[in-house]
């Protein structure tokens, strides 16, 4: 077993109590032929500002009192959705916002972010062009892309990746896809997911058909084919390679990279009725599964659940992925239910109920942990330490409990967690009015250890102040809120808090910390003065791990 000696210059940051600090909310009076409008990816860059995506109407479209112009409209092809990409400041102050979208349904999949705060954004435009409203796809007022009438095969690109800078600037937009493809084949293709790494290098996965890609560097031999796509920061295509995997368009399939080996990992379920499918040649029996393969593109494992009765109501939601490659699974599961060698079990009623899932990087589980409910409850999004959805009825975890009256509809929950163990510290919720369906469907967590909550309301939600944001729409508003501190500043201390107690010294495999309140931040220094670790620690997970750090 390994020692180093450790010197004290622990430096930290105390974060007070966290609480709702505030709450903004954007959204359109249109009912939305798609999904709602909702938050559906929020993310926080290196210095504290938050940016979401949300699918949006067109009529009255704002966020935060900002009127904006939505595009899905104009022309023949009637309304559908765009989607906005908004931003705020850790405090909660409206920075810029930026509407995509034309006349037909269009999806961002999947925002991500660099160490500098850059955006990239994997695009799903739909390039209808019939009738006389050739209007075309915007970005914002940035850039419109033409269109073309369908029998003609010009400006049918539907698949784009696109970087805004952190000041909302258009860096530039690429598409793999060749300038004279035709509709079929365009609107076929699927931009399924993105991952970026912090230099801005770029992992696309993506379902296309036969034919050449990349400006010509790539071919394509069949149809209906899961791809990975390579591209630099600057946009240049740099490679690209198949994936030995058959999956349907009823698949949700999440992305994840694991930024030390480049490891890829797909989670997800399928929806009923069951489309066949297989990874790496094995077959897919159960509703839910995490497969993964090397950085190369090469097949290595997966793991399925083992259901009693395979359900479209149950399966892998969202995923997310620490510092040291450990992967946060949420969704939704029936009793009985299995992954893993951990098999979960609803107390109080016979439907789905939320769970949570932690691996570790060959897919073994850690720890799991479920929910007790006696309404059909779900979990939307998860992030290191709280997962989210929407519940009714009552609602158990951890033993802790929220209750809503009868039929009243559903409210927002939050449950945050040890990531260490998976124990439930506390359970979350925003006060809101009786008889509206309320969600959480996006969550991230800051440097600064705050949790930002996006979702969807339907008539009132009270973040933080007596006067509630208002939806006026046919159907429901997105909205961001913070949970944490109303300290923005990275403001750090010299020496660690006399009332903090820190042994062993020499250090073997774990620093423990006693008597810390609250979170803190933390940077580690070797003998000669050298920065060899940095992170987050709180009381509730006090315990460094330095298994991995070099001795001396």
């Amino acid at each position: 077993m390994k020692n180093f000696l450790l010197i004290l210059l622990l430096s930290f940051s105390a974060a007070p109590a966290q609480t709702w600090q505030w709450g903004r909310q954007g959204g359109s009076d249109n009912m939305m032929s798609t999904l709602p409008e909702q938050v559906r990816q929020v993310l926080t860059d290196h210095v504290g500002n938050v940016y979401i995506l949300a699918p949006v109407g067109v009529t009255n479209l704002e966020v935060d009192g900002n009127p904006k112009t939505g595009y899905s409209g104009i022309g023949d092809g009637g309304f559908q959705s765009d989607y906005m990409l908004a931003s705020f400041t850790c405090d909660g102050v409206y920075r810029w916002s930026k509407v995509f979208g034309g006349i037909g349904t269009d999806v961002i999949r999947r925002m991500q972010l660099d160490a500098e705060g850059n955006i990239y954004l994997n695009v799903d435009f739909t390039p209808l062009s019939s009738g006389t409203g050739f209007a075309g796809l915007h970005l914002d007022t940035d850039l419109t892309l033409p269109m073309s009438p369908s029998n003609v095969n010009l400006n049918k690109e539907s698949l784009y990746l696109i970087k805004y800078s952190s000041e909302g600037e258009l860096l530039w937009y690429k598409t793999p896809q060749a300038f004279d493809i035709n509709y079929s084949d365009s609107n076929n293709g699927v931009g399924i997911d993105l991952q970026t790494d912090a230099d801005g290098n770029s992992w696309w996965f993506v379902q296309l058909q036969s034919g050449v890609y990349g400006g010509g560097q790539y071919v394509v031999e069949e149809d209906n084919t899961p791809h990975i796509l390579r591209y630099d920061a600057d946009g240049n295509f740099i490679g690209a390679f198949p994936l030995d995997m058959l999956v349907g368009y009823a698949f949700k399939i999440t992305m994840l990279r694991n930024k030390d080996n480049g490891k890829l990992y797909f989670g997800g379920f399928i929806n009923l009725p069951f489309e066949p499918a297989s990874f790496g040649g094995n077959v897919l029996t159960g509703t839910s599964f995490l497969a993964a393969y090397d950085a190369t593109g090469e097949f290595l494992w997966l793991k399925q659940d083992v259901a009693p009765s395979p359900s479209s109501l149950t399966g892998f939601r969202s995923m997310c992925m620490d510092d040291d490659g450990n992967i946060y699974i949420g969704g939704s599961t029936l009793n009985g239910m299995t992954f893993g060698g951990h098999t979960f079990n609803n107390t109080t009623g016979p439907h789905t109920f939320p769970f949570a899932l932690k691996l570790d990087p060959d897919g073994n589980v850690i720890w799991g942990t479920n929910a007790s409910t006696t309404a059909l409850v779900n979990a939307d999004a998860i992030t290191v330490g709280a997962i989210t959805g929407g519940f009714g009825g009552n609602f158990l975890w951890g033993g802790h409990t929220l209750t809503t009256l009868p039929n009243s509809g559903y409210d927002i929950y939050m449950a945050r967690f040890n990531p260490e163990t998976g124990e439930i510290i506390a359970l979350e919720t925003l006060e809101d009015n009786v008889g509206f369906a309320d969600y959480g469907t996006a969550l991230t967590r800051d440097i600064h250890n705050n949790i930002y909550l996006g979702g969807m309301f339907g008539s009132y939600l009270y973040v933080n102040s007596e006067t509630p944001m208002i939806n006026n729409g046919q159907e429901s508003d997105f909205f961001i809120a913070k949970f944490g501190s109303n300290d923005c500043s990275l403001a750090t201390g010299e020496n660690i808090p006399s009332e903090i107690k820190v042994w062993p010294n020499p250090v073997k495999d774990f620093l423990q910390l006693e008597n810390l309140q609250g979170n803190y931040s933390y940077t580690l220094y070797d003998v000669l003065g050298q920065q060899i670790a940095k992170g987050l620690i709180s009381d509730t997970a006090p315990l460094l791990n330095t298994e991995n750090l070099t001795s001396g």
